[in-house]
């Protein structure tokens, strides 16, 4: 009797153990093809027309499939999943450096606006060097998406998701679920389904789950920079470590919001806000160590007038960074506030069918 009752435990254990990966595996398809979707979309429009604003999208689209493909890792096989990582990450890379020197000029032509006839002569040659450097870039970057097999990243992204053994996610497939039948139908569901060990304990392994598990994980770097201690004494790569951690945690944030107990929106808006306040002192911060450079390579050709120039325009550029400093503070103060409210949501045991029904996403 006593093993009749262990089995019946068993039984019901794999059962339900099966039942919640498959709600984790359905919501997994539904973030990963909807961000595949994206980046593929802004890729098409971007190789029809090279534009500020379609780089930037592409890249945005980009980072955030990687968030997605992180924030699901363990639901792939490796190989697969660092091809389709290592492709969404060259195409980052590939877009980054010629918005950079965009962002670059724009804060030239801000700093110098109304200045003397001496700043704006020193503008005009920073701007002429730098316009030459977004030139070389943007050609090497045209060849590069010349270069882009985007046919082949479409078809890694959609065999990726189809490990996820879901019939939905195999959208070129020329036989329906109905046609199959019942027992096709279950096999194409389970044929990527990991090996599964009984237990009397059903796993902690669904949507809300894995949110916690996730955007927990990825909060620490953020919670645990101490603004009175820390601040103070940040360098300049820490407060951009600190930027790069709070975008991590922004996407990871906009993935599980949905359903997340009580939704994170206002949490993802104050990860948004340090991201975009460390982000423009990021920007100065940069533009500081390129007058630098350039003030040392003109005193070594001793051109000393110009770099004297130049000089000026760099005691500009650091009052506005050590104003925009002052802007994280806050920003990261509200963003720890709120975080710490949000962990504290109680759900109680998540239920299968927390994600929402929802239209399934397919890859263009």
């Amino acid at each position: 009797m006593m093993l009749q009752n262990h089995n019946w435990f068993v039984y019901v254990g794999a059962g339900m153990e099966r039942m919640i990966e498959d709600a984790d595996r359905e919501y997994a398809s539904q973030v990963v093809l909807k961000r595949c979707g994206q980046l593929l979309g802004e890729i098409s429009a971007l190789k029809r027309v090279i534009g500020e604003e379609s780089i930037h999208d592409t890249r945005v689209a980009s980072r955030r499939i990687r968030a997605a493909l992180e924030a699901f890792r363990d639901l792939f096989p490796a190989p697969a999943w660092q091809a389709c990582f290592d492709s969404a990450k060259s195409i980052t890379r590939t877009l980054g450096r010629a918005r950079e020197e965009e962002v670059t000029l724009a804060l030239l032509r801000d700093l110098t606006n109304g200045g003397d006839l001496a700043e704006n002569l020193c503008r005009e040659y920073l701007e002429e060097r730098c316009r030459k450097n977004i030139m070389k870039l943007q050609r090497k970057m045209v060849g590069q998406l010349k270069a882009m097999n985007v046919r082949r990243l479409r078809s890694q992204l959609r065999a990726l998701v189809d490990q996820l053994g879901l019939v939905h996610s195999l959208p070129e497939s020329p036989v329906g679920a109905e046609a199959a039948g019942p027992d096709s139908r279950f096999q194409q569901k389970h044929t990527a389904r990991r090996a599964h060990q009984a237990t009397l304990f059903p796993p902690d392994d669904n949507p809300v789950a894995r949110a916690r598990r996730v955007v927990k994980g990825l909060s620490e770097p953020v919670l645990s920079f101490r603004p009175r201690y820390d601040f103070p004494r940040a360098s300049d790569e820490r407060l951009h470590n600190l930027r790069i951690a709070a975008k991590k945690l922004r996407y990871a944030m906009e993935i599980f919001d949905p359903v997340w107990p009580g939704g994170l929106a206002a949490e993802v808006a104050a990860a948004k806000a340090i991201q975009d306040r460390a982000g423009e002192y990021h920007d100065w911060a940069v533009l500081r160590n390129r007058l630098r450079a350039e003030i040392r390579r003109l005193t070594s050709k001793e051109t000393t007038h110009l770099a004297f120039q130049i000089g000026r325009l760099l005691a500009h550029v650091e009052d506005r960074k050590a104003s925009k400093r002052k802007e994280i503070l806050p920003a990261l103060a509200g963003l720890q506030a709120g975080f710490h409210g949000a962990l504290e949501r109680k759900a109680g045991r998540a239920s299968l069918d927390t994600a929402p029904e929802r239209e399934v996403e397919k890859l263009p």
